[in-house]
């Protein structure tokens, strides 16, 4: 019912992105081969088969977060599996900081900022885009209200106006060109601090 008010209540300013692995919630570095735990071949093609349907019925070609958990990073088989339904980005958590998978960027999950307090919020995206050489940053937060999303912002603009927000299908196709602009980047050499 959810799914389908959203989709039914859309504006021109909404979009629709997939999180939490895409059409189900596991570890997906645990497909791949091999596969100690369970002996099973490897299992990313099954992966693609089973989200591309999800993916293409609701428009969908962003992965905003892929949990790997206790699992494996993906490996060249598992980004090539999300580059089939999730072409215009994933966010994974044990991959390189930056990486143009094909034409499919890649992010590395940043810091999950929860702080209640949203000037104390606003405070660790600066001090964690301060650290880090590229200009992309992509952040995790649960469980707010759209007024605590409101005040994060109004807070990051009086502190840091050069920072600016933006929504998931921009922050991939401008990050998509400034991989392709800048090979380092592009091919995952980019450490952490500058």
């Amino acid at each position: 019912m959810a799914l389908d008010y959203r989709r039914r209540t859309a504006t021109k300013n909404d979009y629709f992105a997939s999180a939490d692995n895409g059409a189900g919630y596991l570890m997906p570095g645990m497909l791949q081969a091999p596969r100690p735990v369970s002996g099973l071949p490897d299992g990313t093609a099954a992966w693609v088969d089973h989200n591309k349907p999800y993916y293409d019925r609701w428009g969908l070609s962003i992965t905003g977060f892929i949990i790997d958990g206790n699992a494996p990073g993906l490996n060249q088989e598992g980004f090539d599996a999300y580059a089939k339904f999730s072409p215009n980005g994933i966010v994974p958590q044990k991959c390189p900081l930056t990486l143009l998978h094909g034409n499919m960027p890649v992010i590395r999950a940043g810091d999950d900022v929860n702080e209640s307090d949203p000037a104390a919020a606003a405070k660790h995206i600066i001090e964690s885009v301060d650290k880090q050489a590229v200009p992309f940053h992509w952040f995790r937060n649960i469980l707010k209200s759209p007024a605590w999303y409101v005040q994060v912002a109004a807070a990051l603009k009086r502190s840091d106006p050069k920072i600016e927000l933006l929504d998931a299908p921009s922050f991939f196709e401008l990050y998509r060109i400034y991989l392709q602009q800048h090979p380092a980047a592009a091919q995952g050499r980019i450490r952490m601090d500058p």
